[in-house]
Protein backbone atom coordinates (compact mmCIF):
# COMPACT_ATOMS: atom_id res chain seq x y z
CA UNK A 1 0.00 0.00 0.00
CA UNK A 2 0.95 3.17 -0.83
CA UNK A 3 1.49 6.29 1.25
CA UNK A 4 -1.58 8.50 -0.28
CA UNK A 5 -3.70 5.15 -0.59
CA UNK A 6 -3.20 5.04 3.32
CA UNK A 7 -4.26 8.80 3.53
CA UNK A 8 -6.75 7.81 1.83
CA UNK A 9 -7.83 5.37 3.94
CA UNK A 10 -7.70 7.51 6.57
CA UNK A 11 -9.71 10.06 4.93
CA UNK A 12 -12.52 7.82 4.29
CA UNK A 13 -12.96 6.13 7.86
CA UNK A 14 -13.06 10.28 9.11
CA UNK A 15 -16.12 10.12 6.11
CA UNK A 16 -17.57 7.28 7.15
CA UNK A 17 -18.14 8.18 10.80
CA UNK A 18 -21.63 9.35 11.95
CA UNK A 19 -20.69 12.05 14.27
CA UNK A 20 -18.34 13.30 11.17
CA UNK A 21 -20.47 13.30 8.22
CA UNK A 22 -21.36 16.99 7.85
CA UNK A 23 -17.54 18.15 7.99
CA UNK A 24 -15.75 18.12 5.38
CA UNK A 25 -12.62 15.77 5.04
CA UNK A 26 -10.08 16.48 2.48
CA UNK A 27 -6.73 15.44 1.60
CA UNK A 28 -3.10 17.26 1.57
CA UNK A 29 -1.70 16.40 -1.47
CA UNK A 30 1.90 18.19 -2.97
CA UNK A 31 0.93 21.11 -5.22
CA UNK A 32 -3.06 21.01 -4.82
CA UNK A 33 -4.20 24.24 -2.41
CA UNK A 34 -7.10 23.80 -0.39
CA UNK A 35 -7.42 27.12 0.82
CA UNK A 36 -10.35 27.58 -0.94
CA UNK A 37 -12.57 24.65 -0.21
CA UNK A 38 -11.34 24.91 3.15
CA UNK A 39 -12.41 28.20 3.55
CA UNK A 40 -16.03 27.14 1.91
CA UNK A 41 -15.98 24.34 4.47
CA UNK A 42 -15.48 26.98 7.32
CA UNK A 43 -18.23 29.45 6.14
CA UNK A 44 -21.20 26.89 6.10
CA UNK A 45 -19.75 24.25 8.52
CA UNK A 46 -17.38 25.75 10.76
CA UNK A 47 -15.45 22.95 10.74
CA UNK A 48 -12.87 21.08 7.98
CA UNK A 49 -10.85 18.02 8.49
CA UNK A 50 -7.61 17.81 6.70
CA UNK A 51 -5.24 14.51 6.61
CA UNK A 52 -1.87 15.84 6.21
CA UNK A 53 1.38 14.60 4.25
CA UNK A 54 3.23 12.52 6.34
CA UNK A 55 5.46 14.36 8.98
CA UNK A 56 8.20 11.18 9.94
CA UNK A 57 8.51 7.89 10.51
CA UNK A 58 10.28 4.79 12.16
CA UNK A 59 11.79 1.76 11.02
CA UNK A 60 10.32 -1.34 13.04
CA UNK A 61 10.50 -4.89 12.26
CA UNK A 62 7.50 -5.92 13.82
CA UNK A 63 5.14 -7.20 11.24
CA UNK A 64 3.20 -10.56 11.33
CA UNK A 65 4.78 -11.60 8.16
CA UNK A 66 8.52 -10.76 8.88
CA UNK A 67 8.46 -8.07 6.83
CA UNK A 68 10.18 -4.52 8.06
CA UNK A 69 7.37 -2.30 8.61
CA UNK A 70 7.41 1.75 9.59
CA UNK A 71 5.17 3.15 11.68
CA UNK A 72 4.05 6.09 9.98
CA UNK A 73 3.08 9.53 11.68
CA UNK A 74 0.05 11.35 9.97
CA UNK A 75 -1.50 14.32 11.43
CA UNK A 76 -5.01 15.24 11.22
CA UNK A 77 -5.66 19.11 11.50
CA UNK A 78 -9.40 19.95 12.82
CA UNK A 79 -9.86 23.56 11.54
CA UNK A 80 -12.82 25.50 13.45
CA UNK A 81 -14.64 28.01 12.98
CA UNK A 82 -16.26 28.90 16.38
CA UNK A 83 -19.03 31.82 15.32
CA UNK A 84 -19.91 29.70 12.46
CA UNK A 85 -19.85 25.84 14.08
CA UNK A 86 -21.74 26.75 16.88
CA UNK A 87 -23.94 29.56 15.28
CA UNK A 88 -27.44 28.40 13.29
CA UNK A 89 -26.52 26.85 10.51
CA UNK A 90 -23.45 25.54 11.63
CA UNK A 91 -22.93 21.82 13.15
CA UNK A 92 -23.82 23.17 17.07
CA UNK A 93 -20.43 21.47 18.40
CA UNK A 94 -17.04 22.38 18.80
CA UNK A 95 -14.01 21.25 17.84
CA UNK A 96 -13.07 19.58 21.47
CA UNK A 97 -16.69 17.70 21.18
CA UNK A 98 -15.69 16.83 17.80
CA UNK A 99 -12.26 15.51 18.60
CA UNK A 100 -13.42 12.18 20.84
CA UNK A 101 -14.97 10.92 17.63
CA UNK A 102 -11.83 11.18 15.29
CA UNK A 103 -9.90 9.55 18.16
CA UNK A 104 -12.19 6.68 18.84
CA UNK A 105 -12.58 6.52 15.03
CA UNK A 106 -8.91 6.05 14.42
CA UNK A 107 -7.83 4.09 17.19
CA UNK A 108 -7.58 0.76 16.44
CA UNK A 109 -8.44 1.07 12.44
CA UNK A 110 -7.27 -1.89 11.03
CA UNK A 111 -5.39 -0.74 7.42
CA UNK A 112 -3.71 -3.20 5.33
CA UNK A 113 -0.04 -2.99 7.21
CA UNK A 114 -2.02 -3.20 10.73
CA UNK A 115 -3.76 -1.15 13.38
CA UNK A 116 -3.57 2.76 13.47
CA UNK A 117 -2.44 3.79 17.15
CA UNK A 118 -2.39 7.43 18.50
CA UNK A 119 0.91 8.98 19.05
CA UNK A 120 2.48 9.11 22.71
CA UNK A 121 1.54 13.18 22.27
CA UNK A 122 -1.75 12.59 19.91
CA UNK A 123 -3.18 16.52 20.29
CA UNK A 124 -2.51 19.73 19.87
CA UNK A 125 -4.15 23.04 19.88
CA UNK A 126 -3.47 26.58 18.21
CA UNK A 127 -5.09 29.65 17.13
CA UNK A 128 -4.31 31.05 13.67
CA UNK A 129 -4.52 34.78 12.76
CA UNK A 130 -7.94 34.56 11.49
CA UNK A 131 -9.08 33.32 14.07
CA UNK A 132 -9.55 29.84 13.49
CA UNK A 133 -9.37 27.08 16.17
CA UNK A 134 -6.72 24.41 15.38
CA UNK A 135 -6.87 20.92 16.56
CA UNK A 136 -4.01 18.64 15.37
CA UNK A 137 -4.29 14.74 16.36
CA UNK A 138 -1.24 12.61 15.61
CA UNK A 139 -1.45 8.54 14.64
CA UNK A 140 0.96 5.93 14.13
CA UNK A 141 0.05 4.22 10.71
CA UNK A 142 1.81 0.89 9.84
CA UNK A 143 3.24 0.99 6.60
CA UNK A 144 4.23 -2.87 5.08
CA UNK A 145 7.58 -3.03 2.89
CA UNK A 146 7.18 -5.76 0.75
Amino acid sequence: MSLIALRESIKTRLESLPALTSIPVFLERAGVDLTAPTDAALASTGMAIVVRSTSSSMLSTTSSSGANALRIAVSIVLIEQPNVSLASGGIGKTGEEILPDILQGLAGFRTAGGFIALDESPYLQGQSDEGELVHVVRVNVPLVLR
